[in-house]
């Protein structure tokens, strides 16, 4: 806006050509975000154009909730500043995401409150989680040991309730027993 007297002179600019259509990467627009150092590899590894893409669609369920990430606040949540050292700086990434994913994230993150880095941050831990973990039923195993000292008067009892899953289980057969009491099957 620029001023010339008492009169306001307002520039509008429009773009003619808005499309959502799919375009090759090296046409779309660069974008950045800012990860964790703790999950700098994991994203690295994946890849952060097809990691959005994924974890948008793995996670759609929960994002579309009226539930919102940041329900305490009408302000934006914004990732936690990081220490001054390097080591424990935020790393940027620069990406060309494809256009329906960048807007469903921004989105996305403006219905929960929160920022775009944060969401994707969310996003790639719940996912992470998820792909390490299976979907089976887990596996428990409970050691139990009862001591007594009669010098000191000392009865004690422990309990170990210890869970598997599936892809941790062998059966014990194949593995040397274990040092303890044994289990009825």
């Amino acid at each position: 806006m620029s001023r010339t007297g008492n009169k306001h002179t307002f520039y509008k600019s429009t773009s003619q050509s808005i499309s959502v259509e799919r375009r090759p990467s090296r046409l779309r627009p660069v974008s950045t975000l800012l990860i964790p150092p703790h999950l700098e590899k994991f994203v690295r590894k994946q890849g952060v154009t097809r990691l959005l893409k994924e974890t948008l669609r793995v996670q759609r369920n929960i994002l579309k909730t009226p539930k919102r990430i940041n329900s305490y606040s009408t302000n934006t949540r914004y990732q936690r500043m990081r220490e001054k050292l390097l080591e424990e700086r935020y790393v940027k990434f620069n990406f060309r995401p494809e256009q329906n994913d960048w807007a469903q994230l921004r989105n996305l993150a403006l219905s929960h409150g929160v920022s775009m880095c944060y969401l994707f941050v969310f996003l790639v831990e719940e996912y992470k989680g998820k792909q390490f973990s299976s979907d089976a039923n887990p596996l428990w195993q409970i050691k139990a040991a009862i001591c007594l000292n009669t010098r000191q008067h000392t009865f004690f009892r422990e309990l170990w309730i210890l869970e598997y899953s599936d892809t941790d289980y062998m059966p014990i057969s194949n593995k040397r027993a274990p040092a303890g009491p044994k289990l009825a099957s």
